[in-house]
């Protein structure tokens, strides 16, 4: 017989704060490298005007270091992003073992889109006359 692997798996508070851990790394490189590219980085309005006439290539920096931080970390020998390892927490496959970059990029893929599946159900309520969200749209209730 085979020896199944012990797992103690991290709870919801611990995967939450090791991804706000992790949320504050990535924006603070972006800042970072959206930084050096304005010429007056210490006047706060030159940032702002940088950040609206370049929205696009802004996004696109920041999705390209969200994938690419949690695809390197998490398929490293390390098998956790930098919050995680503060939290104590490792990715692996089911058997404990490390994950391939490609399925790291297909979790993180399905991690940006369950986010964004949430946010559209909860904002969208803020959006419209009668505070409803999207459950409540489709449902036609209130």
């Amino acid at each position: 017989p085979v020896a199944k692997p012990q797992f103690r798996y991290a709870n919801h508070f611990q995967r939450i704060a090791a991804f706000l851990i992790d949320l504050f790394l990535c924006s603070l490189i972006c800042v970072l490298l959206l930084a050096s590219q304005v010429s007056d980085v210490e006047n706060p309005v030159k940032f702002q005007e940088f950040l609206l006439q370049n929205q696009s290539s802004v996004q696109t920096l920041m999705y390209g270091i969200f994938f690419l931080y949690f695809i390197l970390f998490e398929s490293s020998k390390l098998q956790g992003s930098i919050g995680k390892l503060i939290l104590g927490i490792k990715v692996c496959d089911l058997e404990g073992k490390r994950l391939h970059h490609t399925k790291v990029a297909v979790r993180t893929l399905s991690k940006v889109l369950a986010l964004v599946a949430v946010f559209v159900l909860i904002f969208l309520m803020f959006f419209n006359e009668k505070n409803q969200g999207l459950h409540d749209i489709w449902a036609k209730s209130l």
